[in-house]
C-alpha cells in the first residue's frame, strides 16, 4: 500500500482528490530496512532518491521552515521525510503542527520589511514519514496518516531489496510510463472512474473501520485515506503494461490495506483525550493512588487520596477538578493537550460514558453531607473499561 500511496501523487488531481491528500507514516525500529525499502519505492521517480545525502530528517538538520520550503516545490509528488524521533527537533508537538502544516494548506504567511504581507505559497506534495513511532496524542494527526508497521529481522538480508538497488536506473521508467499514460486520454479516463467510484468505495470502508471498533474516532477521514489508496491500486490495475503486476499483487494490497485499517482503528481511539483519561483513572484507582468512597461511607484513612464516591450500581460521582489534577500528574501538562473540562466531557457524551447531568450542563449539582458541589458521573462501564471478557485477572 505504500507502493500505491507513491502512485496514488500524481493521479489525485485527475481523479478530483486533491483535498483528500493524506500521509503515510512507515514504522519500524531502527535496522529495520524502512528506509531503504522506502528510498528504493522512490525510485520510480528518479534513481536521485536512492540517495542518502538528499535524504531530509526530520529534527537532523532540517528545520520546519525548511521543510515547508521544499513542500512547496513537490507538487502531486510524494516528499519523503525520514527518521521521526521524539527526542529530536520540536519532537511530538513539531510533527503534529508539521503534518496539518503540509496537508491542511500551505506555506504560512509571513510580514516583508516594507509591511507587505508575503501570499503563503500552496502545498500539493504528498508526505511520507518513517520513525520509530507515530505520537499518540492527537486523534486528527493520528487520523490524516496511514500507519504502516514495517519489520525487517535486524541484520537480515532483503534479497528483493538488493535487486531494486542494482536496478535503480531503471526503476524511473515504471513512473515515466505511469505519468505517461496518466496524460493520455486512456488514463484520464480511469481516473475520473475511480473519483466516480469513491463514494461507494469510501462508504464500505467506514462499515469495516465500525465493525474494528465501534468507538473510533474519525471514520470518515481514516476511511477516505484507504478508499482513494485502494481505488489507486485498482486504476494500476488498468495501466496496460504495469497492469498485470498490479493484478498478481491486488490480493497482498488488499490484505496490506485491511491490517492498516485494523492499525488506525486502534490507533486514532487510543489518541482521544477522553479515553486516555480514563485509562490513566483507570490505572490510579487499581493502583490505589485514587479511592472512590462508597457513597454513605466515611473516608480512609488517606483523605487526600480521595476523588468521589461510587453508587451502588457501580458508577461514580468525581470530583471533577481532583480526578483532572490526579490523571494530569500521570499524564504530564501535555498528556490531554491542553484540552478543557468543558471539551473532555463532551467526548466523554459521545461515548456515552456519562451515566447522569444537569440539563444544562454535562456534570451535576451533588449535595454531599453540608456542601453542594458539581460533580463528573460516569457510568459503571466507563470505570471498567472494554475488553473485560479477554482481559486477565491480577491475583
Amino acid at each position: 500500500m505504500v507502493a500505491a500511496a507513491l502512485f496514488q501523487a500524481p493521479l489525485a488531481r485527475l481523479a478530483g482528490w486533491q483535498g483528500e491528500r493524506y500521509g503515510i507514516f512507515i514504522t519500524g525500529r531502527t535496522g529495520s530496512l524502512k528506509t531503504s525499502v522506502t528510498q528504493a519505492l522512490l525510485a520510480i521517480y528518479g534513481a536521485g532518491f536512492l540517495q542518502d545525502e538528499f535524504l531530509l530528517k526530520l529534527g537532523e538538520g532540517a528545520t520546519r521552515n525548511a521543510i515547508m520550503g521544499y513542500a512547496t516545490q513537490a507538487h502531486d509528488l510524494p516528499f519523503f521525510l525520514d527518521n521521526f524521533k521524539a527526542n529530536t527537533g520540536d519532537g511530538g508537538r513539531g510533527l503534529v503542527n508539521l503534518i496539518h502544516n503540509l496537508l491542511e494548506g500551505g506555506d504560512r504567511e509571513r510580514m516583508l520589511a516594507n509591511s507587505d504581507v508575503r501570499e503563503s505559497r500552496p502545498i500539493h506534495c504528498w508526505p511520507v514519514f518513517t520513525g520509530e513511532d507515530v505520537p499518540a496524542n492527537d486523534p486528527a494527526t493520528v487520523a490524516r496518516v496511514l500507519v504502516v508497521p514495517f519489520e525487517w529481522p535486524h541484520g537480515a538480508d532483503n534479497p528483493r531489496l538488493t535487486a531494486a538497488q542494482a536496478a535503480a536506473a531503471h526503476l524511473s521508467a515504471v513512473g515515466r510510463a505511469w505519468l505517461d499514460w496518466l496524460a493520455s486520454a486512456a488514463g484520464r479516463e480511469v481516473a475520473v472512474e475511480a473519483g466516480r467510484q469513491f463514494p461507494e468505495v469510501r462508504r464500505r470502508q467506514v462499515a469495516a473501520l465500525r465493525s474494528l471498533r465501534g468507538d473510533m474516532i474519525n471514520p470518515l477521514r481514516v476511511a477516505t485515506n484507504l478508499a482513494t489508496n485502494a481505488l489507486t491500486w485498482w486504476a494500476l490495475t488498468q495501466h496496460p503494461q504495469l497492469g498485470p503486476l498490479a493484478v498478481h499483487y491486488a490480493a497482498e494490497h488488499a490484505a496490506g490495506l485491511a491490517r492498516v485499517a485494523e492499525e488506525m482503528a486502534e490507533r486514532t481511539c487510543q489518541a482521544l483525550e477522553a479515553i486516555r483519561f480514563l485509562d490513566a483513572l483507570r490505572g490510579l484507582l487499581a493502583a490505589g493512588r485514587c479511592v472512590l468512597v462508597p457513597r454513605g461511607q466515611e473516608a480512609p484513612a488517606t483523605p487526600e487520596r480521595v476523588i468521589g464516591w461510587e453508587a451502588e450500581d457501580g458508577s461514580a460521582y468525581l470530583t471533577p477538578a481532583l480526578a483532572r489534577a490526579a490523571v494530569d500528574a500521570v499524564l504530564g501538562a501535555d498528556g490531554l493537550n491542553g484540552i478543557s473540562n468543558q471539551a473532555l466531557y463532551r467526548q466523554m457524551e459521545s461515548l456515552g460514558w456519562l451515566a447522569s447531568h444537569d440539563t444544562d450542563r454535562r456534570t451535576r449539582k451533588l449535595r454531599a453531607g453540608p456542601l453542594t458541589g458539581n460533580v463528573l458521573h460516569l457510568t459503571a462501564a466507563a470505570l471498567r473499561g472494554t475488553g473485560e471478557e479477554s482481559a486477565e485477572e491480577i491475583s
